[in-house]
């Protein structure tokens, strides 16, 4: 919440605060229908993706980072990245083949 008080005060003007609120709400817009249908609101799994991999791509220039040293965990590690891969490769063709 405090991440969206803050856009709101950068925004600059009412038009361009709007625009974040309406923003927002149009990203949640699933969540808040599960809340109102359900009572409990949990995010989308698109949304908990785009969080996901946001802290990934936080990562961009850091790699050698989460790279595995310990012997004993690397085999394990390479299966983790490889499946990511895999999954993160499906979802791209599901959601080019919702695009169209």
């Amino acid at each position: 919440m405090t991440d969206l008080a803050t856009k709101v005060k950068d925004a600059g003007s009412d038009e361009a605060a709007a625009k974040v609120l309406l923003d927002q709400r149009t990203e949640l817009a699933e969540r808040i229908r599960q809340r109102e249908l359900t009572g409990h609101g949990k995010p989308p799994a698109s949304a908990r993706l785009r969080q996901t991999v946001g802290w990934l791509n936080n990562q961009v220039g850091h790699e050698t980072a989460l790279v595995e040293r310990n012997p004993e965990m690397i085999e394990k590690h390479r299966e983790v990245i490889l499946t990511a891969l895999n999954v993160l490769n499906k979802a791209l063709a599901a959601q080019s083949s919702a695009d169209q």
